[in-house]
């Protein structure tokens, strides 16, 4: 009895962090930063944007912002001749909606 009331807690425990981490996700990801006209603007909402998905925190100094169509690509500048990744945010112009995050390698 005791075996079968420590199982059922783990599992209701366990769907209680899934719901949670998803209803967490779909809210960062439902986030709107308002339009981004130029670039400045893009930067600075793509800073915010990695920053609250990434660890350790991005220096925002150290980000560019490129357009294609109508979305803002923020990812990390790498200095020349250096290998590697980073996290990129992808936002779009017309009203800041964060369409994507992930990182490369």
């Amino acid at each position: 009895m005791r075996l079968r009331t420590v199982v059922l807690a783990s599992i209701a425990a366990l769907l209680v962090i899934f719901v949670v981490f998803a209803v967490t996700r779909e809210l960062l990801m439902t986030k709107e930063f308002g339009p981004l006209p130029d670039e400045a603007a893009a930067l600075k909402a793509g800073c915010i944007a990695i920053n609250e998905r990434y660890d350790p925190e991005v220096e925002c100094s150290s980000l560019e912002a490129g357009l294609d169509g109508d979305v803002w690509i923020i990812g990390r500048r790498l200095p020349p001749n250096v290998s590697g990744g980073g996290p990129i945010a992808k936002l779009r112009k017309s009203d800041g909606q964060l369409l994507s995050f992930y990182e490369t390698v």
